[in-house]
């Protein structure tokens, strides 16, 4: 790994030394060498490669170019076949215009983004460019579909990796709304009004991060706190019995089992000839049990953690309960 032993000042006074690491896509946010520079108001190398990277993207050239590539490619296919089977024909070459006309301006695109790239960078280098950097808390929350990271000034941007839920002190790019490193809070946070989340509890900050997770497996598991408590005491409540098989429903008092440890999850495909769609089923599975959930629990399932799963014979999944908050 290469090393740089500059940052920059993202408000054009100078710059400061700060040892980080050049490789934008192993940008690791809570670096702290990155927290570290931030915490100054300096960009380091990688942050500063991320940020331009997204500022000047070539991707419509790239786009154009490839497509022009593959058509050229297929073109040459077949008048080489042609040529073997002895029927080629001069007038056939006319068809490469129609790849030129998506390469030559593919190729133009590229060109002009990345050399505006390059003089964006040595403006923020010399000190010619302020680069607006803010600080705030916020907090990895559930929005129904997954895990983002919200602040007061709204949701920020995340490249190259997915943070664990919980509470952070964000350090972000305000043009783009990007964050460029995170510090979590383990312990105490300061109370924040920030609807979706936690912060508003005053809890600290790991039991935030585990609640979260708590709440997004509720949520898409169809269970409430409520519920979560009478199966903790060996019960089943009125509305999950409901939903429990005939033959389970009839039974008095269903008994609960209750597993512990990680839990993995995984997908099967049961797609068939008689179905003109992919068919995919989801599952959890823990010590060799498995239970069918949505595909939206599958993304609120955080890996790495035990939990406690209360469910019935035959394995009908009743609540999951995180006993620890994630590794930030």
């Amino acid at each position: 790994m290469n090393y740089q032993q500059s940052s920059y000042n993202v408000g054009g006074g100078g710059t400061q030394e700060a040892r980080t690491r050049v490789n934008p896509r192993a940008l690791q946010l809570n670096d702290p060498a990155l927290v570290a520079a931030n915490e100054q108001g300096l960009l380091t190398p990688e942050q500063l490669a991320m940020l331009a990277n997204r500022k000047y993207t070539p991707a419509g050239g790239c786009v154009a170019l490839m497509f022009g590539i593959i058509l050229a490619l297929c073109i040459s296919a077949t008048l080489i076949t042609e040529a073997v089977q002895g029927q080629f024909n001069p007038a056939y070459l006319s068809a490469y215009a129609f790849p030129l006309i998506l390469c030559v301006p593919g190729w133009l695109v590229i060109s002009v983004r990345m050399a505006a790239r390059k003089r964006f960078i040595k403006r923020v280098t010399d000190g010619g460019y302020f680069f607006p950097l803010e600080r705030a808390q916020g907090e990895v929350a559930w929005n129904g579909r997954r895990y983002v990271p919200r602040t007061p000034a709204g949701v920020l941007r995340i490249t190259g990796q997915n943070l664990p839920p919980g509470p952070y002190h964000f350090y972000y790019a305000r043009e783009q709304m990007l964050a460029l490193s995170v510090r979590p809070i383990h312990t105490d946070t300061q109370m924040l009004a920030l609807p979706g989340t936690l912060a508003a509890t005053g809890l600290p900050g790991d039991e935030q991060a585990r609640l979260t997770i708590q709440h997004a497996l509720c949520q898409t598991l169809a269970f409430t706190l409520s519920d979560l408590d009478t199966n903790r005491q060996g019960f089943v409540t009125r509305k999950q019995a409901r939903k429990l098989p005939r033959k389970l429903r009839r039974s008095t008092s269903p008994i609960v089992q209750t597993l512990t440890g990680e839990i993995r999850f995984f997908s099967e495909n049961h797609s068939s000839p008689e179905k003109d769609y992919e068919d995919y089923v989801y599952y959890f599975e823990i010590s060799r049990v498995r239970f069918e959930v949505p595909a939206t629990a599958t993304r609120a399932l955080v890996s790495g953690i035990p939990y406690h799963v209360y469910y019935v014979l035959p394995g009908q999944l009743l609540s999951v309960e995180p006993l620890t908050a994630p590794a930030r």
